[in-house]
This record gives C-alpha cells, sequence and structure tokens, in this order.
C-alpha cells in the first residue's frame, strides 16, 4: 500500500475514493483486518454506503465506522460469526457503526430502509449497530443483542 492505494494482483485499488458523499473505502477497508480487497468489495461497500449510510448520516450527523472487511483470520481472533457477513463472501456486506444518535438511527433505518437490509442489530451495551445488505442467507432481520443472546425486534420499548 502506498499513497491511500492498495495492489491486487498489479490492480491498483484506491482506498481513498469515495463511496458515497460522506463515506471512503478506507472506512470500510483496512489492509491489516481486511485481507485481500477485490474491486466488488469496493462496490458491495459503495451500495451499502448509498442506500443505507450516507441517508442515515444526510438525517443524523457524523457515523463512526467501526468495523468494514474482514478477514477470515482477523474475524476469528475477535470472536467473530463464522459465516459473518463482514467476511464480504457471496454477495454479503456489512459494516458495524456509531453515532451519538444510536437508537434514531437504529429506528430510522428499520422504518426507511429494512427492504434493502440484510440484518440489522443493534448492541446498545456495546453502543453500536451492525448493518448488512439483503442476501439469500439475511433478508430483513432486524435483532436485538444483549449480553451475547440475540432476540427479534418489535417495538422501541425494548431498547430502554
Amino acid at each position: 500500500m502506498d499513497n491511500g492505494n492498495y495492489y491486487m494482483d498489479d490492480n491498483k485499488i484506491q482506498l481513498n475514493q469515495k463511496l458515497s458523499e460522506n463515506f471512503s473505502a478506507y472506512e470500510f477497508f483496512n489492509v491489516k483486518k481486511s485481507g485481500s480487497i477485490r474491486r466488488h468489495d469496493i462496490a458491495k461497500a459503495r451500495m451499502l454506503c448509498q442506500l443505507v449510510l450516507q441517508p442515515m448520516r444526510d438525517m443524523f450527523g457524523s457515523v463512526t465506522i467501526t468495523s468494514g472487511k474482514r478477514s477470515t483470520a482477523f474475524n476469528k481472533e475477535i470472536g467473530g460469526a463464522t459465516y459473518s457477513d463482514h467476511l464480504y463472501q457471496e454477495g454479503s456486506v456489512a459494516s458495524d457503526f456509531t453515532n451519538k444518535y444510536l437508537l434514531k438511527c437504529f429506528e430510522f433505518i428499520k422504518n426507511f430502509h429494512i427492504n434493502v437490509v440484510g440484518q440489522l442489530i443493534i448492541y446498545p451495551d456495546r453502543n453500536f449497530i451492525h448493518v448488512s445488505l439483503s442476501t439469500l442467507k439475511h433478508t430483513g432481520e432486524c435483532l436485538i443483542s444483549r449480553a451475547g443472546k440475540y432476540e427479534q425486534y418489535t417495538k422501541p420499548s425494548q431498547l430502554i
């Protein structure tokens, strides 16, 4: 990697390229944590930004991406799910993020963007949201995670 570029099979992938108005590829891809980065990984991250993350940012302000693509080794090291959407396999793409209006962001995505979401999971005790685009594996799942247990989200009072 040099000057914001990542080289994969003699093809230059620019990690400083914009995925949407306020998101760049480097927020989703860390060479040490992401493993190989392919052009279609960038395209999938761009779709996630344009369909979900940018509209949310436009509404609620700054969003901090805390996790994007992960290599299998890094995912295992941090205790990620074996078939995590963060691995960007079989069409999957995922991001974890935080924002000072986390509950409002969660409700916003659920109410206005669930039709393109694979998984929407809020981790209220850890202060972040996981969101992925719809695939054959996940479509419209809306969950809450507490103490490592997942439950179906149905109403805002569950978040209190």
